[in-house]
């Protein structure tokens, strides 16, 4: 297997987690920016995968160095169609879409996409530190809009 299928796997989750929140933005209009705020951190995402696979920036990565696997992504994938069905077919209320996005932001194929990102980036590159500090803060921001609305308790 290549480094490319993992890549490109990693880009359909963000991709689709993208359109989630895109989604939750449209039906949630109260909540509008905070959710158009986690859409455009996993574009930035899917830009900057796209950008280093242009630049060959994976040519020489192994798989193992990768942190995940095929058979991981794919349950991955099958979790994110499965809630974008659930959004599709069912009311969803503010607190299932919090709910939904935190459990989103805790799969490991979003954590290993974080990390190859950080390992493919320079220090010194300011729009990567962004997207890196979007990325490590989303959990944290869901958690705080949860708290905000009364969803969750401090801990």
């Amino acid at each position: 297997m290549e480094i490319n299928q993992l890549i490109d796997g990693c880009l359909e989750i963000e991709l689709a987690v993208a359109s989630i929140y895109s989604r939750f933005a449209q039906l949630f209009l109260q909540e509008n920016v905070f959710w158009e705020d986690l859409y455009n951190d996993e574009r930035g995402h899917i830009s900057f995968l796209i950008e280093a696979g242009e630049s060959g920036r994976f040519d020489e990565m192994l798989t193992e160095d990768a942190g995940f696997s095929m058979p991981l992504i794919d349950r991955t994938r099958t979790f994110i169609a499965n809630e974008s069905y659930r959004i599709e077919v069912n009311p969803v209320s503010l607190e299932d879409a919090l709910r939904m996005a935190m459990e989103i932001e805790q799969t490991k194929v979003e954590a290993f996409a974080n990390e190859l990102i950080a390992n493919l980036s320079p220090a010194d590159n300011e729009a990567f530190l962004r997207i890196l500090m979007d990325e490590r803060t989303h959990v944290a921001k869901i958690r705080n809009m949860m708290i905000r609305k009364g969803l969750l308790k401090f801990s």
